[in-house]
């Protein structure tokens, strides 16, 4: 998702335990295996494609267990069959995820199983992520923070209801689970140097080369600072199956602010009318991607948004004005600061509250363009007039 404007933003729930006696039908029941891909959107630890390789996170899961009925109609009869456990690459051939305890199919009745990834922390000794069962209906994890952990991709999969036997789907065998990304990145900011809708030089070319010596008029920029201010940080997440089904990030707090480029000195537009920023631009031990919780952007306009999430730029615009006794081009510098609220970034063009926020699973790009041109409106031009002679006449009598 590219976003533009233009400047003319376990706890464990304990149940109780019921043993159910199913006779067996043949001596070697079915072992339990799962059929892992991603939901296609979104490189340390971040995952990207449809395909859950083999060498991607070890991930968790839960199933229930009923004996008769669906899970839309009878969850609350649910008896929880298999507990948080971890599902390791550990197979082969097809038959590859499986959880170090094995766990088999039953004889009879039907399975549901809750998914997410990945198990731990994928910082170093990060620890497992501490998702809670919400009993008879799906999972929550009561306080994340993502600025804490930003290698790690956290991901949930629609719950796979009334299974009874591992599906064979395109790379695995085992139970289906689709994994959804559940935070968003923000991959880049751009600046950018328009005129009307094209990329713009205002320096003609000029680079102060022989040859193309700066004149007077021509524009140079130059970027000092961008930094994305007060975005919240830490939430809780929740997927549940009770009616109406549940998902999504609830209690976002604690706001931080990223400062994405610093240069205290001003560094000059590529061609003189761009600059493409990673997150890892002039900080290799950042990862090139900022990841970030979900969340939904208060009107900065409104008295009571305690919280106005912006994106701030701080650049200089330099404009020769000839050239000095030695021969070298003089400029006058305007150093401009703009905050530009995500809020109106994220604009309602589907005429909904969501609009205004940053939704889970999206790879954003976020786009200023300078316009000095604004359709010819901030050009300068003259008005001239004239004063009309004033007309006199002198006689004399001799």
């Amino acid at each position: 998702m590219k976003k533009s404007i233009l400047l003319a933003a376990l706890a464990f729930v304990a149940l109780g335990c019921s043993k159910t006696e199913v006779k067996p039908v043949e001596d070697a029941p079915a072992q339990i295996s799962w059929n892992a891909v991603v939901g296609k959107a979104s490189t340390k630890a971040m995952i990207d494609g449809t395909k859950y390789e083999t060498s991607a996170p070890s991930f968790g899961t839960f199933a229930y267990f009923l004996q008769e009925g669906s899970w839309a109609d009878n969850k609350t009869d649910g008896q929880l069959y298999i507990p948080i456990s971890e599902v390791k690459a550990s197979g082969t051939g097809k038959l590859v995820w499986t959880t170090e305890t094995p766990y088999y199919w039953p004889k009879a009745g039907k399975l549901t199983f809750f998914t997410y990834s990945p198990y731990n922390y994928q910082e170093t000794a990060g620890g497992q992520i501490p998702v809670s069962i919400v009993a008879n209906s799906g999972l929550t994890v009561a306080n994340y923070n993502v600025d804490a952990h930003q290698d790690t991709d956290f991901m949930v999969a629609d719950a796979a209801v009334d299974k009874n036997n591992n599906e064979s789907i395109t790379d695995y065998d085992g139970v289906p689970v689709a994994f959804k990304h559940k935070l968003s990145q923000i991959v880049g900011i751009n600046i950018q140097t328009v005129k009307g809708t094209a990329l713009h030089d205002y320096a003609n070319e000029h680079d102060g080369s022989t040859g193309k010596e700066y004149v007077s008029g021509d524009v140079v920029f130059k970027l000092k600072k961008v930094q994305l201010t007060d975005i919240l940080t830490q939430g809780k997440y929740s997927y549940e199956t009770a009616e109406p089904t549940s998902d999504g990030w609830t209690n976002q707090s604690t706001t931080k602010t990223y400062v994405w480029y610093d240069d205290a000195a001003g560094v000059n537009f590529t061609d003189n009318n761009k600059f493409e920023l990673k997150y890892n631009t002039k900080d290799a031990a950042r990862n090139a991607y900022l990841l970030v919780l979900p969340q939904t952007f208060g009107d900065p306009d409104e008295q009571a948004t305690t919280v106005k999430t912006s994106l701030d730029i701080v650049f200089q615009i330099l404009t020769c004005n000839g050239v000095d006794t030695a021969g070298n081009a003089t400029f006058s510098t305007q150093n401009v600061s703009k905050s530009i609220y995500l809020y109106k970034m994220h604009c309602d063009t589907h005429n909904s509250d969501a609009e205004h926020a940053i939704a889970m699973n999206k790879k954003i790009t976020y786009t200023i363009k300078i316009d000095l041109d604004n359709n010819g409106q901030t050009r300068i031009y003259w008005a001239p007039s004239v004063e009309n002679w004033q007309e006199e006449a002198y006689s004399t009598t001799i």
